[in-house]
């Protein structure tokens, strides 16, 4: 039986923007943060550049709870224009410098985030949770969106073949049936899995997820439970080559 351990972290703050790829002049978010996201946290927390960072985590698993109802709304946010004219006007002294662009929030975000990898490197990572320190600030997507964190725990996990009930974003390609005597939600998203260090997307996959938050209730397939607790997960790894 596959085994090996898994970190919990909590991670939450007022708002959240996690950019969907298809939208441009009015963007939108994502309902939660995805894995290419999550290992750019982790990136963050350990200091990686912005030229490393996607290589030195890829090799990570990653597993996204949502813990509050997810709500949106949207905002004006003030860009500036640094398209006219050849260079940018410190002064903001040109006509109209600034253009005024809808965006889509979430508001009052948290999130479990399970991540597992190398041993020495999730040591690594519980250390600086437990000290509450980060080599770079932590932001729910946009550098503005600040993020609070805190450590939860580490976990053994084992895989299991079948599971009643999930507490982590799952794809629909291991879903097996819902559990339609259960009240619930259930959303679907299309989030990308996986990125190259050219930032370039490898992966997508249509997901489903609680969007009150919590478990999903079902039969699901090709999981990873907690050992401790019974809870099963779903963690993204990098797609084989």
């Amino acid at each position: 039986m596959d085994r090996k351990l898994v970190l919990e972290f909590r991670i939450w703050g007022e708002f959240g923007h996690f950019k969907r790829f298809y939208t441009t002049s009015s963007p939108l978010t994502f309902s939660f943060p995805p894995p290419p996201t999550v290992r750019g946290m982790v990136g963050a927390l350990l200091g990686f550049g912005k030229e490393e960072y996607i290589e030195k985590t890829n090799p990570l698993e990653v597993g996204i709870g949502i813990e509050l109802p997810v709500k949106k709304i949207r905002l004006g946010i003030n860009l500036i224009d640094t398209k006219r004219g050849k260079k940018f006007d410190p002064t903001l002294r040109k006509k109209n410098p600034r253009t005024q662009v809808l965006f889509e929030f979430l508001k009052d975000v948290s999130f479990r985030i399970f991540i597992s990898g190398e041993k020495k490197l999730l040591n690594e990572i519980v250390q600086l949770l437990k000290e509450h320190r980060t080599t770079y600030t932590l932001s729910l997507g946009l550098s503005e969106c600040i993020a609070d964190f805190s450590y939860v725990g580490l976990y053994e996990i084992e895989r299991s073949s079948r599971s009643n009930e999930i507490s982590t974003v799952v794809p629909v390609e291991n879903l097996v049936k819902l559990n339609l005597n259960f009240n619930q939600k259930v959303m679907k998203e299309k989030i990308p899995t996986a990125m190259d260090s050219d930032r370039k997307t490898l992966e997508f996959k249509e997901v489903l997820f609680n969007p009150e938050g919590g478990k999903l209730k079902g039969e699901f397939r090709d999981v990873w439970r907690i050992r401790e607790t019974g809870e099963s997960l779903y963690l993204f790894a990098f797609p084989s080559k």
